[in-house]
Parts: C-alpha cells; sequence; structure tokens
C-alpha cells in the first residue's frame, strides 16, 4: 500500500514575519520611550520596538512598555548586573575584609 504526503514545505529560514518600515516620532513619555522606537512595520501595524532585546510590542499602553523593562521580561535585562548589586573583580585578584585578615593569620 502506498502512503502520499500531501503536505507543502516552504523554503528553510524563510519568515513571513513583518519588517520595519520606518521609525516614527513619538511625544509620549520620554521616561518609558527612552528604551523603544515606534516604527511601522510591513504589515501596516504600529509597535514599540525594544531598544535592548529587539522584541515587538504593543505601543499603546505605556503600563506594558514600562513591565517589559522593570519586571525583567527583556531577555536582555535579565542578563545586565543589578546596579545595586555589588561585584567582585574578574582579574583574579584576591581582597580581605578589615579585621578579619588578623583572624585568618591565626588559622
Amino acid at each position: 500500500m502506498e502512503t502520499r504526503s500531501s503536505s507543502t514545505s516552504v523554503g528553510v529560514g524563510s519568515s513571513n514575519a513583518p519588517t520595519i518600515v520606518e521609525v516614527l516620532e513619538t511625544n509620549r513619555n520620554p521616561e518609558i520611550w527612552r528604551n523603544y522606537n515606534l516604527v511601522k512595520l510591513s504589515d501596516g501595524s504600529l509597535k514599540a520596538h525594544c531598544k535592548h532585546c529587539g522584541k515587538f510590542i504593543n505601543h499603546s499602553l505605556n503600563s506594558t512598555l514600562k513591565q517589559h523593562y522593570e519586571k525583567k521580561y527583556c531577555p536582555a535585562l535579565k542578563t545586565a548586573p543589578d546596579a545595586s548589586q555589588s561585584s567582585m573583580s574578574r582579574e583574579g585578584k584576591s581582597f580581605c575584609i578589615r579585621g578579619v585578615e588578623n583572624n585568618l593569620q591565626a588559622l
């Protein structure tokens, strides 16, 4: 018994995703929009384009845009260290906390 497949394939790597046609000016909240560009896409829609990760987000609500970068939904900002956290040098140098060096020498 012979079976036939009626599926068709699209070229490898092809994409139907819309592309940016134009970057538009916006007078909306500059504190939020400094992280985004308002763009017109090839399908005619308007979206906010994240300058950090490149995702397209609904532009109509500033709260949605604010949550994207403040709540760490942005994958590019998830990997960035928090400014309030201290970090150690990666140069391989040692350091000593004051008052502890005497206790370490006794060991």
